[in-house]
């Protein structure tokens, strides 16, 4: 995001923190859907622990469950 500049560029992660941060509060602020819902956060945090277990097995495939609940 441009607008962010600097504030970015220093935040951490290469700056999406800042982003999503930012993302966020605008969204907060101006009663919008958010740009991450807790589905996503779910995905993304079970992600690893998946990929972890994956690894552990020498690669085998791991059943991935839906948290969107087909939303």
């Amino acid at each position: 995001m441009e607008a962010l500049g600097e504030a970015a560029r220093s935040s951490s992660h290469g700056g999406e923190d800042c982003v999503e941060l930012h993302q966020f509060i605008r969204a907060v602020r101006n009663k919008i859907e958010m740009p991450v819902d807790v589905h996503d956060a779910a995905s993304w945090k079970h992600d690893r622990s998946f990929g972890e277990q994956s690894v552990a097995s020498k690669s085998a495939a791991n059943d991935f469950p839906d948290f969107t609940r087909e939303k």
